[in-house]
């Protein structure tokens, strides 16, 4: 197995009957990205989002799971302010699925967040020059 044995002890540590149900879904397919995708969801649903990361990233490494981590990934770093990372992850997902809309309005999305962010800070720096140095 994968990583079965790490698995279930992190549903261990949970009481969640649903991490519990998704982490034995992982252990019973470990070379499957569904299931670390779906437990992922579920974690970063549910304010785990580092947890959730770590089974995106093990999704990403499957040989069914790229395209998929990527999207949720680029979703999650959104959510957690990481515009950069997804910016560059949303790229990578739409080099491969140019015409997903879901992944589209997103990427519009954080473009035009990105874009505010940028007038803000040229507001601040007009406003109090000492403190753009």
């Amino acid at each position: 197995m994968l990583v079965a044995a790490p698995i279930l002890a992190l549903a261990a540590t949970f009481d969640d009957p649903r991490v519990i149900a998704l982490t034995a879904d992982i252990a019973r397919n470990p070379r499957e990205a569904a299931p670390y995708l779906a437990r992922g969801a579920y974690l970063e649903a549910n304010g785990s989002p580092r947890l959730a990361e770590a089974d995106f990233d093990t999704a990403a490494l499957l040989p069914d799971g790229l395209p998929a981590a990527d999207l949720a990934r680029a979703k999650l770093f959104v959510a957690t302010d990481r515009i950069g990372s997804a910016e560059r992850t949303l790229a990578r997902y739409l080099d491969r699925r140019p015409d997903d809309e879901e992944a589209l309005r997103l990427s519009g999305s954080v473009r035009r967040g990105d874009e505010e962010a940028r007038a803000a800070t040229d507001a601040v720096a007009l406003a109090h020059p000492s403190a753009a140095r």
